[in-house]
């Protein structure tokens, strides 16, 4: 969770519930390590994202997926949730040679916010099929993807899951 006060309330809940299983990590991911900066919307959390470092916001530490796998020695991530409000697509780029590792991915892909970014719909799925990944929707959900990776052993037969 890369905004400060989402992660600390991250923390309380996980503290609250007293999940043993739920590692918590304070960064943005992205296309490069390094810090990038956030919005602080207050009230609208669920909404803060990247912004441009001249604009306000928050700094905040950004690693890549790829750097993330590899210090944490994952060897496989059964499922991935991406909704970065517009980032996704370097998201996916910080993957990189990892992809393979992913079973299953949900991907939130409003053009609107993609387009903040200057990615579209069309670069999220261009990336996932050539990826290795079968891309999906839930039927009546136009606003995000669901991406199966090809090699991974995972049942496609939802009823609501349609071929895109």
């Amino acid at each position: 969770e890369p905004h400060p006060a989402s992660f600390s309330a991250l923390l309380q809940t996980v503290q609250m519930n007293r999940f043993a299983n739920v590692e918590c990590h304070h960064a943005a991911l992205s296309d490069k390590t390094g810090t990038l900066r956030i919005s602080n919307l207050g009230r609208k959390d669920d909404n803060n994202h990247i912004v441009e470092q001249t604009f306000g916001g928050i700094d905040t530490p950004a690693l890549t997926l790829a750097d993330f796998i590899a210090r944490e020695n994952f060897t496989r991530i059964d499922f991935l949730k991406i909704d970065v409000e517009g980032h996704e697509l370097a998201v996916l780029k910080g993957l990189g040679k990892h992809a393979g590792k992913v079973a299953c991915m949900h991907i939130e892909v409003l053009p609107q916010t993609l387009a903040r970014f200057g990615s579209n719909v069309s670069d999220i799925t261009g990336w996932l099929k050539e990826a290795g990944f079968a891309l999906f929707r839930f039927a009546g959900d136009a606003d995000n993807l669901v991406a199966i990776n090809k090699s991974a052993n995972v049942d496609k037969t939802c009823p609501d899951l349609e071929p895109l």
